[in-house]
């Protein structure tokens, strides 16, 4: 199976759209987001689809090497590492994104505010792993 590379690359431009959109909440403090809920929302419901997004790219890329569909949404970054498509040691320090993504949508009750404030100061993960993607793209079409 291959890629395709059509997908992937919509998946990735809305990636560069929600970045672009987090972006202009870089800086924000804690205390910030309890008491403004209409920005802490917006904050937890990009990052989330930020997430998806990495994670439907990495879940195909892992099918389009054949590899065996994982059973976890840490198993898809850890899984693109593992073959490759992302350097090892980056996937292990990503893989925190499916535990978050879990909170937005299953515990979104409990979501911190400081645990959204750290991931506006890791947004620069998500441009790293598109362009990570980007050139695994470049590998299998050449």
């Amino acid at each position: 199976m291959t890629a395709d590379r059509a997908g992937v690359e919509r998946h990735l431009r809305e990636l560069r759209r929600l970045v672009v959109l987090l972006r202009r909440h870089s800086g924000v403090r804690p205390e910030e987001l309890a008491q403004d809920l209409e920005r802490a929302l917006m904050i937890e419901r990009a990052l989330h689809l930020a997430i998806q997004n990495v994670l439907n790219v990495g879940n195909h890329l892992l099918a389009a090497r054949g590899q065996v569909v994982p059973d976890t949404y840490e198993q898809i970054l850890v899984g693109l590492g593992r073959v490759g498509i992302i350097p090892a040691d980056f996937a292990e320090r990503i893989r925190r994104m499916a535990g978050l993504r879990n909170v937005l949508v299953h515990a979104y009750l409990d979501v911190d505010p400081v645990r959204l404030v750290d991931a506006l100061s890791r947004i620069d993960d998500f441009e790293a792993f598109a362009r990570h993607v980007l050139t695994e793209l470049g590998r299998s079409s050449g």
